[in-house]
């Protein structure tokens, strides 16, 4: 699906069984990071931290400014979940 991250264009995944919105690394700039990272526990039980960053993003399902784990090789530009969270 079309997406509009820090207005640009980009696509989206709507990923129904995450906790979390996610963002691939080459769709944000340096300023766009927090202070922070979150960690992800996944299928396997492994954790794993990711950096945080605060974006803009205009998608069928949610609109406005999300916090999101940044990922470097996502199947799609922006992973969202239904409602908005904070990390930090």
């Amino acid at each position: 699906m079309q997406a509009k991250i820090n207005d640009r264009k980009g696509n989206c995944l709507r990923e129904t069984s995450s906790n979390v919105h996610a963002i691939s690394k080459s769709k944000i700039v340096e300023s766009d990071y927090l202070s922070y990272s979150a960690q992800c526990r996944f299928f396997d039980d492994s954790v794993k931290d990711f950096p945080v960053a605060r974006i803009h993003a205009e998608t069928p399902f949610i609109t406005g400014v999300l916090e999101a784990l940044v990922v470097e090789d996502p199947i799609a530009d922006l992973n969202n979940r239904q409602s908005r969270q904070r990390f930090g």
